[in-house]
C-alpha cells in the first residue's frame, strides 16, 4: 500500500481509544475508504477540524499495518450551517447513512460523491424544505442502485400512468389495469411525474425542489416503502421523513 491523497466527504465518525477517532470517507476516486485519525481530539491536533461529519476535505492517507491512517488534512468546507438548523441537519444525517451503505469500497464513486456534497451544501446553504430535498436525495440513490422506480410508464406493461395510478413497493408506478391486479397505493399523476424530474434532475439544481404538500404527502406514503423493498434498509425512514415534514409545518 502506498501513501494516498484524497478529496472526501467524512460519512461517519466513530470516538476511538482515548483520544482517536475511526472516519468512514467518501471520495469521488476511491469510494468509501476506512482510516484512522490518531490524536485527532486533542484540542491542539491538526486533524480535529476534518474529523467530523459532513466536513469535506483533502486527506493523506498512510498505510499502517494493513490499514488506513489520516496523515495530513486540509479542511475545505464544513457546510456548518446545516448544524443550525435541526431538519436539515437529521436529514443530512441520514442521507450520509444512506450514502455508507450504498458506497463501493475503494472504486470509484463520482456520481455518489456528486450527489452528497451537493446535497450537504443545500441543506447547509439554500433555503428549500429539507424534506424535499431528502426525498430527491433518496430517489436518486435509488436510481444510482439501480432501483429506478417506474414513474410515467406502467412498471408492469409500459402504458401511461396519467390516470388512476397505483405505486407499488416492488416496481413502482403501475397503470390502472395493472394496479387492479396488483394492488398498490392511489398515486396522483403530478406526484409521478415530480418524481421522474427529481431524478432526472442534475445534481447541482436539486436547490430547486420545492414541491406541493398534495405531492409531498403522497411521496411520504409510497416513497419509503418502495426504498425498504428494494434496498432491504431504511425502516426508520418513513417515521423521521413524517417528523421532519411536520417540523417544517411549524412555524420557527
Amino acid at each position: 500500500m502506498l501513501e494516498r491523497k484524497v478529496n472526501a466527504v467524512v460519512l461517519r465518525s466513530v470516538d476511538y481509544r482515548e483520544s482517536d477517532r475511526i472516519l468512514t470517507l467518501l471520495s469521488p476516486d476511491c469510494g468509501k475508504l476506512t482510516a484512522a485519525a490518531r490524536g485527532c481530539r486533542r484540542l491542539k491536533s491538526p486533524l480535529l477540524s476534518c474529523s467530523q461529519p459532513f466536513c469535506y476535505a483533502e486527506f493523506v492517507l498512510a498505510p499502517l499495518m494493513g490499514k488506513w491512517t489520516v496523515r495530513q488534512c486540509a479542511l475545505k468546507e464544513s457546510f456548518y450551517d446545516l448544524r443550525l438548523h435541526y431538519p436539515r441537519l437529521t436529514a443530512a444525517a441520514a442521507a450520509l447513512r444512506e450514502a455508507e451503505a450504498a458506497a463501493p469500497e475503494d472504486q470509484p464513486a463520482k456520481q455518489l460523491f456528486l450527489l452528497v456534497y451537493c446535497a450537504l451544501s443545500f441543506w447547509a446553504y439554500a433555503e428549500n424544505p429539507a424534506t424535499d430535498l431528502l426525498l430527491c436525495f433518496l430517489l436518486k440513490l435509488l436510481a444510482l442502485s439501480g432501483y429506478l422506480p417506474a414513474t410515467t410508464r406502467c412498471g408492469v406493461c409500459g402504458q401511461s400512468t396519467y390516470k388512476n395510478a397505483r405505486f407499488d413497493a416492488d416496481l413502482g408506478a403501475l397503470c390502472a389495469s395493472c394496479g387492479a391486479l396488483r394492488g398498490g397505493i392511489p398515486t396522483a399523476p403530478l406526484t409521478l411525474e415530480a418524481m421522474r424530474r427529481m431524478i432526472a434532475l442534475p445534481e447541482q439544481d436539486m436547490k430547486k425542489v420545492a414541491l406541493p404538500g398534495a405531492v409531498r404527502r403522497e411521496l411520504l406514503a409510497v416513497l419509503p416503502g418502495y426504498y425498504l423493498h428494494r434496498t432491504g434498509r431504511g425502516k426508520e425512514l418513513k417515521g423521521l421523513l413524517e417528523g421532519l415534514a411536520n417540523m417544517e409545518a411549524r412555524p420557527e
